[in-house]
């Protein structure tokens, strides 16, 4: 390293497109070392590193992984930034998969990680229903997940460390933990009830405005067949749009009755429990 310094002016465009910026510059051997109010960011010449960067403000709560000593550090802070250096360099060349487990399914979603683990494919972040997994030796890996707001970050993630739970990652208010071996434990049903029936509220909220949509587009439809006959090529097409969505309102209805058997499920397991 020979210390250079050198300084580049970005035009703030939110803390994403900074976080971008300084880990790209890494990568080819320019290494951040600070930032000014104004947008002027300072590297040092140094070695490319695969590190990765996060840009964040001082005052708006942060991803939970920040929060973990193990996986990022701290390495600036003024009245406008904050940034972020993880602490090993993470590789970009993650193989993903996407499939979809219903809050009422993490059982069998835990388990899926866990036979994953086993074939040397470890969980490192997850989005939607995509999930990022990077290629390790086999290993037998209990995974967990907890259903919750988390309002205190760092006491929350030291509560799992003492029990030996090593955070992954989170995906809106479910978080990922795993740790070697032991038999699995009880997932507290309460966390579990409550994201389920959000869940059922998103989708019956769908459902209702897609039932409403198709019943007065209908109504409007009729009409128009029984007026102007001549029109009904078009008027078919519109029937046909309207079957696509009456299958889907049926088949998110379908959902919501499946939630609400999960719900009296982990509902008498509550009682069971008497949590």
């Amino acid at each position: 390293m020979n210390g250079k310094k050198h300084t580049f002016f970005i035009i703030r465009r939110g803390d994403k497109r900074l976080s971008e910026v300084i880990t790209n510059q890494a990568k080819i051997g320019n290494i951040f070392s600070g930032i000014s109010p104004l947008g002027f960011i300072t590297f040092t010449k140094g070695e490319p590193s695969e590190h990765i960067y996060r840009v964040e403000d001082p005052d708006l709560p942060r991803d939970l992984q920040l929060y973990d000593s193990d996986m990022f550090e701290e390495i600036f802070r003024s009245k406008s930034y904050v940034v972020f250096r993880s602490k090993k360099p993470i590789s970009k060349d993650l193989l993903k998969e996407t499939i979809s487990f219903e809050a009422w399914e993490y059982e069998l979603e835990t388990t899926w990680l866990s036979d994953k683990a086993k074939e040397g494919l470890l969980l490192q972040r997850k989005h939607g229903d995509t999930y990022y997994f990077r290629k390790s030796e086999p290993s037998d890996y209990l995974h967990r997940i907890d259903f919750q707001v988390v309002k205190n970050p760092q006491e929350y993630l030291d509560s799992f460390k003492n029990d030996e739970w090593t955070y992954i990652c989170s995906c809106r208010n479910d978080h990922y933990f795993r740790k070697i071996g032991g038999e699995r434990e009880k997932t507290s049903v309460k966390p579990q009830i409550k994201a389920i029936k959000k869940k059922i509220r998103f989708r019956w909220f769908i459902f209702i405005w897609l039932f409403t949509m198709l019943a007065v587009g209908g109504i409007f439809l009729t009409f128009g067949i029984l007026t102007d006959p001549v029109d009904l090529i078009s008027k078919i097409l519109l029937f046909i749009a309207g079957a696509f969505f009456e299958m889907t309102a049926f088949i998110i209805f379908f959902s919501v009755l499946k939630g609400f058997f999960a719900l009296r499920k982990k509902r008498i397991l509550l009682k069971y429990r008497g949590e």
